[in-house]
């Protein structure tokens, strides 16, 4: 019996869905993903301290992950880790060099200035994800209400030299 050939799934809007998968069921992509979490998993059992101060300090990037459910979360989920990141890797550096311990994790942790760093990073990320789109769409409109008012004016103009009957909705015949 013949395998029926499968069509992308709709989505509630009717559109279709990509697919993941390429030419012969293969799926693409993930390999990172994998890559990322062994090395997690082996700083787990290496640097425990390092690990501990990396789940804390992303938390903000775990609760997103967990709580985003719109299609862009792929986009929104990079950028908010790249923001979360960047306030934590000035102490997982000094954490680094200083040698993994859990006095100096301590330390980083009951510092206020060292979650001000990571959190702020964390919300400049977030108030980047949600102020740029409202942004952009301003600067859109704005954008289109001139464009708009050069075609009105194309518009006015076509009708003074051509006369009224370019502005009318009337049908053409069909052409025989």
């Amino acid at each position: 019996m013949a395998k029926k050939p499968t069509s992308p799934k709709k989505t509630k809007t009717g559109a279709k869905k990509a697919s993941a998968r390429g030419a012969g069921g293969k799926r693409y992509g993930g390999g990172g993903r994998l890559i990322a979490y062994m090395a997690f998993a082996g700083m787990l059992f290496t640097a425990p301290p390092i690990a501990a101060l990396l789940i804390i300090g992303l938390l903000p990037t775990l609760v997103l992950l967990l709580a985003d459910v719109t299609p862009e979360r792929g986009i929104r989920l990079n950028a908010m880790f790249a923001f979360n990141l960047s306030g934590v890797l000035p102490y997982l550096v000094k954490m680094w060099e200083a040698g993994p311990s859990f006095v100096l994790l301590m330390e980083i942790l009951t510092d206020l200035m060292a979650w001000t760093v990571m959190l702020g990073a964390a919300g400049a990320g977030a108030a980047l994800l949600w102020v740029c789109p409202v942004i952009t769409a301003g600067i859109q409109h704005y954008l289109n209400q001139g464009h708009a008012e050069r075609l009105g004016e194309q518009r006015t103009a076509m009708i003074r030299e051509w006369g009224e009957g370019v502005s009318s909705l009337e049908e053409r015949p069909a052409d025989p």
